[in-house]
């Protein structure tokens, strides 16, 4: 026994003493972006002017809990007539210039970013197969990595923060690990941070093509539209097994997530989850931002007027400047949702309540898991995110959630961030009792521009008493007898589902009390049983293990001790027997 216990301390040590393994910033340096305290949400600018980007920055995106932009790449570039948005990757060649603003204007941008705690991603693409920056280019490799490696240096010398790389890079000559690796940190603002490096692998590589970095997984928009608009036989509670690191086949941590991108808008712009069906790009950008799943990147586009023929818009590539002169010109008018509204043609949906309001639950849920997750019907579903946070949405018009469920948040009254402001100890929307693990939820999807619930710890109403007092308040709607799902049963109050709410062996008292407009309110008083063993009484069990260890210990050393004693007494007067 005592070989036994000196064989496990000996292993105790042993483990304490290993090394401890590669943290993830040596294992993938180019994955993570540099000094910041926000959970990684970045926001697609497409197109906007330096100065626009700045103020935005400072008056919007920081108050709002976002933590990165990307911008458009710098470069000098052919141009058309038109104006085209894809122009801009056709370099001519490797010097700093661009539309949007001159050099002033991108300096005293990325400056302005970073002082509010926004960090800047600068997008490098490709689409000229004789470009500078391919592999095929026309110039001496050795050549174009010095000039590739002084762009850079001259970007992060600036404070900018990362960099996007296009499809058409993986697998260049040009931008290797190495190329980065040996890039000038010493001017750099976050010292000897890697700057944060994303793939664009589009659908024509493998993620397992990319050595280092970030992985922009397309498959993931695809699984989103397909389990929101029910395609392939897909539902809601499908999202447990689409939406993760084995069938996406990239680790969350390597991976960057969108629901809409400028390509994907111009491909199919009437069916897609875009601005152009708000309550779709809402739903699939809310639940992108409550899963916690990759880096995600919001889009932020520009409206442009359409021009079908047959599934092709004529208009697609259309640019920022001639879509607000079609705008001017035309009869029709686009109004976006935006809060506070953009001028035309921006569209901003970044500041979509639904997308903003997620923004700042995803900062207070942080790395918090999914738990407690639910189907709560084929089209509904909730989870919590950890004890910090709590979402549910329902994906059917028709459908009405009306459920008592489990929640880990801490008991409380919450508010919800989607239909309402929270603001100091005031809540402006609906409120919910968060009361010994239980909440109800109640969601009727066709009254609602957002069918979905977001409660947070940061959104608790403060002047609300915080305990839990032990009366459960529920409200039934008594037009056409109808009990919002809620019946009696032979043991306790049961929804329809058959899933008990109470038992009645724990109801001390009920009081029933009518309001007008029909509402009956009922007040159910509960005596609180807990039969799970005190945190108290598992320390005293674990206490008395070691005494009783400590005490077989002593009292194996002391037989031992008298028995090596004895037996050499024993030995000693054998030799005094006479024979």
């Amino acid at each position: 026994m005592l070989t036994f216990i000196l064989f496990l301390i000996v292993i105790i040590f042993q483990d304490c003493s290993t090394t401890p393994p590669e943290t993830r910033s040596e294992l993938n340096p180019y994955a993570d972006l540099p000094v910041t305290d926000r959970q990684p949400v970045i926001v697609l600018l497409h197109e906007w002017p330096f100065d626009s980007v700045a103020r935005e920055c400072k008056l919007f995106l920081k108050p709002n809990g976002f933590s990165a932009i990307q911008v458009s790449v710098t470069l000098e570039r052919t141009e058309t007539p038109r104006r085209t948005w894809y122009e801009r990757g056709r370099s001519l060649s490797l010097k700093i210039v661009d539309k949007n603003g001159d050099m002033t204007s991108l300096r005293e941008m990325v400056s302005t970013c970073n002082a509010y705690g926004i960090r800047v991603i600068v997008q490098i693409e490709s689409s000229s197969k004789n470009d500078l920056w391919t592999r095929n280019g026309p110039f001496p490799q050795s050549e174009v990595q010095f000039e590739i490696k002084s762009i850079l240096n001259n970007l992060l010398n600036m404070g900018v923060s990362g960099f996007r790389l296009e499809s058409t890079m993986i697998g260049s000559t040009y931008f290797t690990e190495e190329l980065f690796n040996d890039l000038h940190l010493e001017g750099s603002l976050f010292g000897d941070s890697r700057p944060f490096v994303m793939h664009d692998t589009s659908y024509f590589f493998q993620p397992n093509q990319v050595n280092f970095g970030r992985i922009i997984v397309t498959d993931y928009a695809d699984s989103m539209h397909d389990i929101l608009s029910k395609q392939n036989g897909m539902h809601l509670g499908d999202i447990v097994r689409k939406l993760t690191d084995e069938n996406l086949k990239t680790v969350s941590e390597d991976a960057v997530v969108f629901v809409d991108q400028p390509q994907i808008q111009r491909i199919d712009p009437l069916k897609g989850m875009n601005f152009r069906q708000p309550r779709l790009l809402n739903k699939a950008t809310a639940l992108m931002l409550a899963w916690p799943y990759g880096t995600p990147i919001i889009m932020s586009s520009y409206y442009w007027p359409l021009e079908m023929s047959g599934n092709v818009d004529r208009n697609r590539n259309m640019g920022p400047l001639a879509a607000w002169k079609a705008l001017k010109s035309s009869s029709k008018q686009f109004q976006s949702e935006a809060e506070p509204e953009c001028h035309p043609p921006w569209v901003c949906e970044h500041r979509y309540r639904a997308i903003s309001r997620m923004t700042q639950f995803r900062n207070v849920v942080k790395n918090e898991p999914v738990v407690n997750f639910l189907s709560l019907s084929e089209d509904a579903i909730s989870f919590d995110r950890g004890s910090k946070g709590f979402f549910a949405i329902v994906n059917d018009d028709s459908q009405t959630i009306s459920k008592q469920i489990k929640t880990s948040l801490p008991n409380g009254l919450y508010c919800d961030v989607f239909s309402g402001n929270f603001q100091g100890d005031e809540c402006t929307g609906q409120t919910f009792q968060v009361c010994d693990g239980q909440i109800h939820v109640s969601i009727e999807a066709f009254k609602l521009d957002l069918p979905m619930i977001a409660l947070h710890v940061d959104a608790m109403v403060k002047n609300a008493s915080p305990g839990c007092s032990s009366e459960m308040m529920m409200a039934t709607n008594t037009e056409n007898n109808s009990y919002d799902k809620v019946a009696p049963a032979a043991n306790g109050l049961m929804n329809s589902d058959q899933s008990n709410i109470i038992s009645f062996d724990n109801i001390t008292s009920v009081q029933i009390q009518t309001h007008p407009h029909s509402k009956i309110e009922i007040k159910v008083k509960i005596e609180q049983q807990n039969d799970a063993p005190s945190a108290s009484l598992y320390v005293l069990l674990f206490l008395f293990s070691l005494i009783s260890l400590f005490c077989l210990i002593f009292s194996s050393a002391i037989f031992a001790i008298f028995f090596f004693r004895n037996f050499k007494l024993l030995g000693k007067n054998s030799h005094d027997i006479p024979s």
